[in-house]
C-alpha cells in the first residue's frame, strides 16, 4: 500500500508544483482586421476592433504602431515585387513577418511580439504634442483610423482620427536607450522634438546612422544615390495580463503598409 501511495503523492505535488509556478497564460486579443493596400504614398484606412472584440474588455490598453525606416536610392514603389529593389532590408524584415501578420496563421506565440520586433530594430510610432496611447486607446476602438503619406515635399505624414488629426513623429525619449543614449538626427526645438517623417539628409547622413536606431542604412550603395526613405509599418493591439507583475500583451501584428516618406522641403 506504501508502494502506491508514493507515486500518488509525487503526482499531487508535481500537480501543485506546476500550479504554483504556473503555465504561461497567452491571454488572446483580437486583431487589427487587413487593411487595404496601397504603394508608396496615399493614404489607407484601418478598421480598429470595436470594445466587444475578444479580450478587448479584460485585457486591452491601446493599439500599437511599429515602424522601421529603410533608407533607398529608389525613388519609386509601383508593385510589392520591388521590395528587394527599395531595400534588401526591407525586403528580408517584410518576409520575416509574414507568418506573424498572417490572418491564418496559428503558430506564433503573441507574447513574443513586441520584443521580436524590437529585436528586429523596429520602434513604436509617435506622434506630435499628443501620446499615442491616449489617441489609440480605449477611445479608439470600433473607430476607423487612417494613415496618410502625401507626396508633396513639407506635408507631414498624418495620422486621422474621427475630427482630429495628428503628424507623425519618429521615436526618440522613450527609446533613447536604444539608440546608445544619443538623440536621434535630425532634431528641432527646445527642448529637442524630434522632426516628423521626412526624408531628410541628416537621417540619411551615414555618419548617423549609429543615432538613429530606427533606420536601416543600404550598404554597398554610392552615398550620393541613397537619396529615398522608405517606413514598413505593421499595427497590434496590446494590453495587460491579469498575472502579477502585469505583463504586456499583444495580439496578431497586422501589415499596415509600405510609405516613401515625403522630403522635408
Amino acid at each position: 500500500m506504501r508502494e502506491r501511495a508514493l507515486p500518488a503523492a509525487a503526482c499531487l505535488f508535481l500537480a501543485l508544483a506546476l500550479a504554483s509556478c504556473g503555465i504561461e497564460d497567452i491571454p488572446f486579443l483580437s486583431p487589427v482586421p487587413p487593411v487595404p493596400q496601397t504603394t508608396g504614398t496615399g493614404a489607407i484606412g484601418v478598421a480598429l476592433p470595436p470594445a466587444g472584440a475578444a479580450g478587448f474588455a479584460q485585457y486591452f490598453a491601446s493599439f500599437v504602431i511599429f515602424y522601421r525606416i529603410y533608407l533607398s536610392t529608389e525613388g519609386v514603389l509601383d508593385t510589392w515585387d520591388e521590395r528587394a529593389a527599395i531595400s534588401p532590408a526591407l525586403a528580408g524584415d517584410y518576409a520575416h513577418f509574414l507568418s506573424w501578420a498572417d490572418p491564418t496563421g496559428t503558430t506564433q506565440n503573441t507574447a513574443e511580439v513586441g520584443r521580436v520586433f524590437t529585436n528586429r530594430g523596429f520602434f513604436r510610432l509617435q506622434l506630435e504634442d499628443a501620446d499615442i496611447t491616449e489617441v489609440l486607446g480605449r477611445a479608439s476602438m470600433g473607430a476607423t483610423m487612417e494613415v496618410s503619406f502625401h507626396p508633396a515635399p513639407g506635408q507631414s505624414p498624418q495620422l486621422v482620427l474621427g475630427d482630429r488629426s495628428y503628424y507623425l513623429r519618429r521615436a526618440g525619449e522613450e527609446a533613447r536607450v536604444h539608440f546608445h543614449n544619443h538623440d536621434p538626427m535630425p532634431v528641432t526645438g527646445t527642448p529637442p522634438r524630434f522632426l516628423p517623417f521626412f526624408n531628410d539628409p541628416q537621417m540619411r547622413d551615414g555618419e548617423n546612422l549609429e543615432r538613429n536606431a530606427d533606420v536601416a542604412g543600404r550598404p554597398g550603395a554610392p552615398e550620393d544615390q541613397v537619396q529615398h526613405s522608405y517606413a514598413l509599418m505593421y499595427i497590434a493591439a496590446s494590453g495587460l495580463n491579469l498575472d502579477m507583475p502585469r505583463m504586456e500583451v499583444f495580439s496578431q501584428p497586422t501589415f499596415l503598409g509600405i510609405f516613401r516618406l515625403p522630403n522635408p522641403h
